[in-house]
């Protein structure tokens, strides 16, 4: 009738693409082979073309913190004097 406006809109909805190509980490701080006091400043950095979701720090295997925020860090006092393996992991958020 008189008075009335429509609007059509037609549009196609496609299927998602995935991301197949797993983020990139690196341990920056501290250097390979240093040695440190009982507390140490773990940094790493993190790049995804999609995004980086958080950073994980793991020493020994066992995760010790993490950040869900670039500078990528956290401080961490050792228990004993001794050497301990550093790991970063990078996640990113799961697609929908």
């Amino acid at each position: 009738g008189e008075g009335v406006d429509y609007d059509d809109l037609v549009f196609a909805v496609a299927p998602g693409v995935t991301d197949v190509v797993p983020p990139s980490v690196s341990v920056t701080l501290p250097g390979f082979g240093e040695a440190k006091p009982r507390t140490v400043l773990l940094q790493a950095t993190a790049a995804d073309d999609v995004v980086v979701n958080r950073v994980e720090f793991l020493v020994d295997g066992a995760v010790v913190e993490r950040d869900w925020t670039p500078p990528y860090e956290t401080v961490w006092t050792a228990k004993d004097v001794g050497t301990y393996a550093i790991l970063a992991r990078a996640e990113r958020e799961k697609p929908e």
